[in-house]
C-alpha cells in the first residue's frame, strides 16, 4: 500500500520559497506587524506551495500570541495542506516545550478545531504521544480524540523511530553547530528507518516520496537557521 508522507518535521517547518506575507510574519516573530497586516485585511488562510497557512506555522512553532491573532481575524483552525496534516496537528506535533504546547492545543480546540480528523498519516492524538506532550494528550483525550486505525498506528511506530534519529540533529542546527550536509546525511539516515518501519507494516514509501522528503528536510534545516537568527536578533 502507497502512502504520503507525513513527516511532522518537514512539513511543519518545510516553508515553499514564496512565503505568503502572514506566514513571513510569523516566521520574523514581529507581533506587532501580523496585527496590522491582519488588520489591513491579509487572508488568514492564504497557504504556501505547500497549502501550509500562517495558523499552521504559529502551531507548529507553538507561537500561543500569532495563534490567536490569526484565529480571532478568521483563520479557519480545521484547514488541511496539501499532507492533509491541520493546524491542531501541527501543534500536537511541535517541538516545543510540553506546556506551551498544551495551551496551543486547548486553544485551537477551543475555536472549533476537530480533534479527529480525518485523512493520511497521524491523529492529532498520535502525534502528541509521538512527543510524549503529556498535558496535550490529556486534553485531546478529554476533547474525544482517537489515535486512529491501524495505518495510523503504524505510522506513528514508524514516526518514533524518525523523531529519534532527528532529535540530536534538529537540536544542533538550532544552536548552529551542524552544517547543511551533515543534517542532510542524518535525515537520509532517519528516512531510511522510517521507510523500513512502514515496510515491515506492508506499506510502501515511493522513491519520488522520499526525494521530496529529502527536500523538505533542506527547506527546514534553512528554516531552523532563520528561526535562530531571528531570535539571536531579538535578544541582542
Amino acid at each position: 500500500m502507497k502512502i504520503s508522507i507525513l513527516l511532522c518535521f518537514a512539513v511543519m517547518l518545510g516553508l515553499a520559497a514564496e512565503t505568503p506575507v502572514l506566514m513571513q510574519t510569523v516566521l520574523d516573530g514581529d507581533r506587532g506587524e501580523l496585527e496590522r497586516t491582519l488588520q489591513q485585511g491579509a487572508d488568514p488562510n492564504a497557504g504556501d506551495d505547500h497549502g501550509q497557512t500562517a495558523l499552521h506555522l504559529s502551531a507548529a512553532t507553538a507561537d500561543f500570541g500569532a495563534l490567536k491573532l490569526l484565529l480571532d481575524h478568521g483563520a479557519d483552525p480545521n484547514k488541511r495542506d496539501l499532507h492533509g496534516m491541520t493546524p491542531l496537528a501541527a501543534a500536537a506535533g511541535a517541538v516545543a516545550d510540553g506546556t506551551a504546547v498544551e495551551a496551543i492545543v486547548t486553544l485551537l480546540l477551543s475555536y472549533g478545531a476537530d480533534p479527529n480528523p480525518l485523512g493520511q498519516g497521524l491523529s492529532p492524538l498520535a502525534f502528541a504521544m509521538q512527543r510524549d506532550h503529556e498535558g496535550a494528550v490529556a486534553v485531546l483525550k478529554d476533547a474525544g480524540a482517537v489515535l486512529g486505525n491501524s495505518e495510523s498506528l503504524a505510522m506513528l511506530e514508524a514516526n518514533q523511530l524518525f523523531t529519534r534519529a532527528m532529535k540530536s540533529a534538529i537540536f544542533e542546527s538550532t544552536r548552529g553547530q551542524m552544517s547543511e550536509s551533515e543534517f542532510m546525511a542524518a535525515a537520509r539516515e532517519a528516512i531510511t528507518e522510517f521507510s523500513r518501519a512502514l515496510r515491515i507494516n506492508g506499506m510502501a514509501v515511493p522513491e519520488s516520496q522520499e526525494a521530496s522528503f529529502l527536500e523538505n528536510s533542506r527547506e527546514q534545516y534553512r528554516n531552523l537557521v532563520l528561526v535562530q537568527e531571528s531570535k539571536d536578533g531579538v535578544t541582542q
